[in-house]
């Protein structure tokens, strides 16, 4: 915010006292004018309709700017002569409608006029590797560690590229490097969690997802380490995990269906059918969930 303080959307409490002012200026201009013939109100009351107009007109046709992101930032470049931050910010626009020749095309805008921003370089590395270009996607990464070294994103997105490319021995320092970089970021501890959980690596895994826990609670660790508990056949704490990750998240499927198989297990049908029930609700095509309801609606004792 720093850097376009004066952006109309950070002016509206500071505008408060200006208003304030306005109104006392206004108000003494009108008292002013009551020892003075008429035509001196008549005439601050039209001015005033005048300006009422003015800014009416002014707010219809500003209005259609804000219609969506893509817009207000095409805008704001049109009319800035600083547009660095603003472009990087339209890429990542494109990057999330999948238009990579978008996201492309204003990175290197922002390149070419600051090669050295290590936030593009990252964001131009992950397009890179999306697109294949695996060596030219490290070489951003690399450039952009060099010159921030503390940047995590650098770290994370390099061992993400790694993980993509099978190299998981070179995957694994990047994301540990990351994790000492910011070891109370829980994104950065659940990119190494989920490394090691894939890696089939689960006491190392439970380490990171209770540490990313104990940080900032979110489904995917509780989910993970409910998941890890079913491995060693502790079901009751995997019912609990997956309880508490459908609670932060309640459209998150494979907890709703694990957590179904559990209540299957301890012959709690019925609130195995409400799990199963809730998991379809965004997972309406999972085969599998299916059979197993169709299963204990058909086994269920008619009331």
């Amino acid at each position: 915010m720093l850097t376009n303080v004066f952006a109309e959307r950070y002016l509206y409490l500071p505008s408060v006292g200006f208003c304030w002012l306005a109104g006392m200026a206004l108000a003494w201009l009108w008292r002013a004018a009551a020892s003075r013939p008429a035509v001196w109100r008549w005439s601050l009351a039209g001015a005033l309709c005048v300006v009422a107009v003015l800014c009416g007109l002014r707010i219809a046709t500003q209005n259609p700017i804000w219609r969506d992101q893509e817009t207000f930032i095409a805008h704001t470049l049109a009319v800035s002569n600083e547009g660095e931050i603003t472009r990087t910010n339209l890429g990542a626009i494109y990057w999330n409608k999948g238009d990579l020749e978008g996201a492309e095309r204003e990175w290197l805008k922002v390149l070419g006029e600051d090669p050295n921003n290590e936030i593009v370089l990252v964001d131009l590395g992950r397009l890179r590797g999306r697109q294949g270009r695996f060596d030219e996607a490290a070489a951003l990464f690399r450039k952009a560690q060099a010159l921030r070294p503390s940047y995590n994103r650098a770290y994370l997105d390099l061992g993400d590229l790694y993980v993509q490319q099978g190299r998981l021995q070179d995957a694994e320092p990047e994301y540990r490097a990351a994790v000492k970089l910011a070891p109370l970021n829980a994104l950065v501890r659940n990119h190494l969690a989920r490394f090691l959980f894939n890696s089939s690596r689960w006491s190392d895994a439970e380490t990171e997802f209770r540490a990313s826990i104990e940080i900032d609670p979110s489904p995917e660790p509780y989910a993970r380490l409910a998941d890890i508990a079913l491995r060693r056949e502790d079901r009751s704490a995997a019912m609990e995990f997956f309880a508490q990750a459908v609670e932060l998240e309640p459209f998150d499927s494979h907890s709703h269906f694990r957590l179904a198989e559990c209540y299957v297990a301890r012959g709690q049908n019925p609130l195995a059918i409400r799990e199963y029930e809730a998991g379809l609700q965004t997972d309406p095509n999972n085969a599998a969930a299916i059979a197993a309801l169709s299963k204990l609606r058909s086994t269920a004792t008619p009331r």
